[in-house]
């Protein structure tokens, strides 16, 4: 048992198939709007291998993501 900080396009089906329940927290003040989705890479300069996972990445959850 946890509590998580996920958008809808990640906990949408388990949500649906009542696997998880979303807890009212909209009078947060950090959960006002979202902030963004981030990655942390070591290098400057990724091998193309990285570039290409961080471009799939980007295409599959768009810009600028989709949180609903």
């Amino acid at each position: 048992m946890g509590v998580a900080f996920l958008p809808s396009w990640v906990s949408g089906p388990s949500v649906k198939a009542g696997d998880l329940v979303r807890l009212s927290i909209s009078r947060e003040s950090w959960n006002e709007r979202p902030s963004g989705i981030y990655l942390l890479r070591a290098l400057a300069s990724p091998p193309a291998k990285v570039k290409a996972f961080m471009q799939a990445l980007k295409d599959h959850v768009g810009t600028p993501p989709c949180w609903s």
